[in-house]
């Protein structure tokens, strides 16, 4: 309470931080960033699939 009333940020954030939801904690966070590569990763490699069905097909 000191530290923020002097304008100094806590130690360490995470241990202050307010959850209004379940599941919006670290853990999920962290499962998110993942789920979102696999997708990122997925799509390139699909759309490069298609790209060469395309171009196969059109020659």
């Amino acid at each position: 309470m000191v530290r923020r009333l002097l304008g100094m940020k806590p130690k360490n954030p995470e241990e202050r931080r307010f959850y209004a939801l379940p599941g919006m904690t670290r853990a999920n966070r962290r499962k998110q960033k993942l789920i979102l590569r696999w997708s990122l990763v997925v799509a390139i490699v699909l759309g490069g699939l298609v790209g060469l069905l395309i171009y196969a097909l059109n020659r």
